[in-house]
């Protein structure tokens, strides 16, 4: 991939992590056991963040991200679908064609823990 697209991606994820509401919030079960107040807390935090490194941003992408909250690890993680949410998107970056990606957005306590909630916000 090429930095020019790895950075069109980066630039669009970040909008994505700051107006949540351009794609779909999928939030674990462990996530919405702690409670409006603190899925409010986490929310503001991934918005926030800007804490990318070669560690856990290593195609440049801003599509995944972890932090700690109460004692907890807290990861998220962008993905990019076509508009049936049943393959990847068949263009990431092409903005003429809006239509064709739908961002996801998965918070979890930990990688691959709890079942899957669908929350549209």
């Amino acid at each position: 991939m090429s930095d020019c697209t790895a950075q069109t991606i980066a630039a669009q994820n970040d909008d994505f992590r700051l107006h949540p509401n351009k794609g779909t919030l999928c939030l674990t079960a462990g996530i919405r056991a702690l409670g409006d107040l603190c899925v409010k807390e986490i929310i503001s935090k991934v918005r926030g963040f800007n804490n990318f490194n070669a560690d856990n941003d290593p195609y440049g992408e801003h599509d995944f991200g972890a932090f700690d909250y109460q004692s907890q690890k807290i990861f998220f993680k962008i993905d990019n679908y076509d508009t049936d949410f049943l393959y990847l998107s068949p263009d990431v970056t092409n903005h003429r064609n809006i239509g064709a990606t739908q961002r996801y957005f998965n918070y979890n306590e930990k990688m691959l823990a709890n079942a899957v909630e669908n929350v549209r916000v």
